[in-house]
């Protein structure tokens, strides 16, 4: 045990050097050349509180065990998924099973240039390409060798749509957290970028996310719709580098006007806890907005590790997905929806026991803005 401790902990502290834990949260974010290092921890212990002891005495350094835990957990299935040949992914219970869908991860014994070939397209023309953005995985790098990135992904599966004149080969008109998955557009020239980014800056774009909160929303019955319009700005506390707030918080910098529509779709528990199923219609693109708003509320979205202080942990990833993107360049309209994951046919920890209003009853009624189709 002594001896695999001093092989592992070099690359490790290598790997570690980007300060935020959710580093661990997807096996897939490990270089292909760091098998041998998964196939290293996923011997440690099958058992998972031995693993956590184990790793707890080897890297003091590390002040997450919990995401430690869970990422042997996924080496320990990436290793019985390639022993067995096939593609792996992650399931509701945060372990690694074969598995053939759209959001599978990557095959680990693949060359680097033709990792993460299973990100889903949602949309193709000449102008634009809309992807379905793999959760806690970011849109790009200035570092060659990182390959989780989107970026990465689509030049594995569409090599020829390299651009050379746009700084990461592509244009991207709008950006998604690194925690957060869904509809995301990318221009393949500089006038589509052109017309997008107007579109986006005369707030001409609708854009629907889902999110699973902590808690139960208290709504009135009679329009089934919260507003939240406190200013965002920078969080200057302590223990934060890229955390946000809202004005009312007393360590606001530079806050920014920003307004929010949260519809309740369905109450329910997820992993036995209560929780609930929003819709969230931002109408302006502060950073880390619908976070800071669900907070504002007093419902923490489900696995948000920086808004609940470090204390949730235990889902596999944070509940917050870009469900549909309407956006209108010159005579046409995008209208893109990605998949739902927040079902139970998807996550069985996840279980509805009210339905209080359909996404597709909503946009029906309601006055938001849904362009035809």
């Amino acid at each position: 045990m002594q001896l695999l401790c001093r092989h592992l902990r070099i690359p490790l502290l290598r790997y570690f050097r980007f300060k935020t834990t959710y580093r661990l949260k997807q096996a897939s974010r490990w270089r292909p050349e760091s098998r041998w290092l998964q196939v290293g921890l996923s011997q440690l212990t099958t058992d998972s509180d031995a693993r956590q002891n184990h790793l707890s005495c080897a890297f003091p350094f590390y002040r997450s065990i919990t995401c430690l835990k869970r990422y042997c957990t996924h080496a320990h299935g990436l290793n019985q998924c390639q022993s067995s040949g096939g593609n792996m992914s992650l399931n509701s219970d945060d372990t690694a099973s074969p598995t053939n869908s759209a959001a599978s991860l990557t095959n680990r014994g693949a060359s680097p240039t033709n990792t993460a070939a299973s990100l889903p397209v949602l949309y193709r023309s000449e102008e634009f390409i809309v992807v379905n953005k793999i959760y806690d995985t970011r849109i790009n790098s200035d570092d060659d060798t990182d390959y989780a990135t989107v970026q990465k992904q689509l030049l594995a599966i569409h090599p020829e749509l390299k651009n050379t004149t746009a700084r990461h080969n592509f244009w991207f008109v709008h950006r998604l957290d690194y925690s957060t998955s869904g509809v995301m557009c990318l221009a393949l020239n500089k006038k589509a970028a052109g017309m997008a980014s107007t579109a986006f800056q005369k707030r001409k774009v609708t854009k629907h996310y889902l999110a699973l909160v902590r808690g139960t929303v208290e709504i009135p019955q009679e329009t089934n719709c919260i507003t939240v319009s406190k200013a965002i700005g920078k969080y200057h506390g302590k223990d934060s580098v890229h955390k946000m707030c809202s004005i009312d918080s007393g360590v606001c910098v530079n806050p920014r006007d920003a307004l929010t529509k949260i519809i309740v779709l369905e109450y329910g528990c997820y992993d036995n806890e209560p929780a609930t199923k929003i819709l969230l219609i931002p109408e302006t693109g502060r950073r880390h907005q619908l976070r800071v708003h669900c907070c504002c509320i007093n419902h923490i979205i489900v696995g948000d590790y920086t808004y609940s202080l470090r204390k949730d942990t235990e889902p596999y990833r944070m509940m917050l997905h870009a469900y549909r993107l309407i956006l209108p360049v010159g005579d046409d309209l995008l209208d893109i929806t990605a998949p739902d994951p927040f079902v139970s046919d998807v996550d069985t920890k996840w279980q509805p026991k009210t339905v209080v209003c359909r996404y597709e009853d909503y946009t029906k009624s309601s006055d938001i803005w849904v362009p035809p189709h």
